[in-house]
């Protein structure tokens, strides 16, 4: 709204007189409806006091229930833009490259993954059925190259001919969902959604000697904070 405050997205559902919007959102975020800070986290912004109980139900100081599918401890977003392959002048066509580097170890993960925009399901998110590619690449922590997964939504399978592959991927936001359990798709609560990528099944982990191969997954369990793995399945 100013030259003095730091940037930040808005969006508003204009309120009439009574405090309701026209589309009937309560005012969560100070005066407006839904806001995004890059440089702080959902529970920095309830602890300010400028978020309402109408995001958040709060309990003797404690954040008890989250109201909408959101993360409390996640950062907001700036507005993200993707570039498609036109054909025929059609752009109908969606195509992501992605990038992740291990804080660690440093192992490195690149990958691209298109979608025709007409399969988009209804919720808005895409999943490994709804590819029309996946490419992963693994590298050492000195980039040298190790191996490359091409169509990943197909192969390798498992013991029962599934692909291993367990993906979500928000046209809303345009982001990668990463936040949940490497198995958990769920189609209302976003923030909920994992991934795994590569080859292999994360929950054989301790079984040494049971898989081969490279994986790229998320958090193990629900009572896990969120975070990602990279993981040379041993002997």
């Amino acid at each position: 709204p100013a030259d003095t405050k730091t940037p930040h997205l808005h969006v508003d559902d204009w309120n009439s007189e009574d405090g309701s919007g026209e589309f009937g959102y309560p005012i969560g975020f100070s005066s407006h409806e839904d806001v995004s800070f890059l440089y702080k986290t959902t529970h920095d912004m309830i602890d300010s006091g400028k978020i309402g109980q109408a995001y958040y139900e709060v309990v003797n100081g404690t954040v008890a229930v989250n109201k909408l599918a959101s993360d409390v401890g996640g950062k907001g977003q700036n507005v993200r833009l993707s570039t498609c392959h036109v054909e025929d002048h059609d752009c109908s066509i969606e195509t992501f490259q992605f990038h992740w580097r291990g804080q660690f170890a440093g192992f490195i993960v690149n990958g691209e993954f298109s979608y025709d925009i007409s399969s988009i399901p209804s919720n808005g998110i895409i999943r490994e059925e709804n590819l029309l590619f996946l490419d992963v690449s693994f590298f050492d922590p000195e980039g040298e190259f190790l191996r490359t997964y091409n169509d990943n939504h197909l192969q390798p399978v498992d013991a029962d001919g599934k692909p291993y592959l367990n993906f979500a991927f928000d046209t809303l936001s345009q982001e990668l969902l990463q936040d949940g359990t490497f198995n958990v798709d769920d189609e209302e609560n976003r923030y909920r959604n994992g991934f795994v990528m590569g080859e292999g099944d994360p929950s054989k982990r301790a079984e040494f000697g049971s898989q081969t191969g490279l994986a790229f997954w998320s958090r193990p369990a629900d009572t896990k904070t969120p975070h990602l793995h990279v993981d040379d399945w041993n002997s």
